[in-house]
């Protein structure tokens, strides 16, 4: 997706909702967007130590893996002008039916840990020719598009994802208009949602301990649903500083330094 695309989306000016705990503390759309070109993987407080603070940038997540379904968002916005009356989600849902699609999957990023900057409502939808709605997780080995729209004519994907960018406050309200598309992986949306980490010893006397790590896979999203946190609370690693020229971690492990490095999760590419 084309970066200022996507910050129309994370940065869609969802005002207040009544959910929101107050004022003293900024909603998504009031924020600077992330910087172009900026990297995946980015420390959310570079000048602060003591944790591993590290976000996946969700505009950035969209500019390098999210490809929008014009049509289908054609149709949105025609549908849209005419329904006033809708919220952004009944008017998803709407076109979504209207074009024949059925949904097979739904939840909120919220639910589950994640490190984005922003979290998501993503729901998948099927066309009525993907005969198991069971079997969605998975996008590879199907044909991309090849169904024909009952009401346009149009060609169109067998499998569409829809979003709704967080960018309030409170998560219970404040989302953007729906994006059609799909992600550009094997899978429908990217289930590894955390930043994961390997590490290099300041020295020898370290080495066999950052070869472990690595080697086991501890700083990895299959080892623990939360890797930051296992490497803080349940290998009681302490960070000392952020370093950034290196974009890495300094910490302190039993009697040994460290370098951890921060790197992007498998997004099903």
């Amino acid at each position: 997706m084309d970066y200022e695309r996507a910050v129309h989306f994370t940065r869609y000016n969802s005002g207040r909702h009544f959910l929101d705990s107050g004022d003293a503390y900024g909603r998504h759309h009031e924020s600077e967007k992330d910087p172009e070109n900026e990297t995946l993987i980015y420390p959310a407080k570079p000048e602060g130590a003591g944790l591993f603070d590290v976000s996946i940038s969700t505009n950035q997540l969209l500019v390098d893996c999210f490809e929008e379904h014009e049509s289908i968002t054609q149709q949105y916005e025609n549908l849209a002008s005419k329904e006033n009356d809708l919220s952004f989600f009944e008017l998803g849902v709407a076109v979504m039916e209207k074009l024949g699609y059925r949904q097979v999957a739904r939840d909120n990023t919220y639910n589950n840990e994640n490190d984005y900057s922003q979290d998501f409502v993503w729901e998948v939808w099927h066309s009525p020719e993907v005969s198991d709605g069971r079997d969605w997780v998975w996008q590879s080995g199907r044909d991309t598009f090849g169904y024909t729209c009952p009401l346009t004519g149009e060609d169109l994907p067998h499998i569409v994802v829809v979003l709704y960018i967080h960018t309030g406050c409170d998560i219970r309200g404040g989302y953007s208009p729906p994006i059609f598309g799909a992600f550009c992986g094997e899978t429908v949306i990217p289930f590894h949602a955390c930043v994961e980490f390997y590490m290099e010893a300041f020295d020898e006397y370290g080495q066999d301990e950052a070869e472990e790590f690595n080697d086991t896979g501890q700083g990895l999203c299959g080892y623990s649903s939360n890797p930051a946190s296992h490497l803080e609370y349940s290998l009681g690693m302490s960070v000392l500083k952020w370093d950034t020229e290196r974009k890495c971690f300094d910490v302190q492990w039993e009697d040994n330094k460290f370098r951890v490095f921060p790197s992007r999760p498998y997004l099903g590419e």
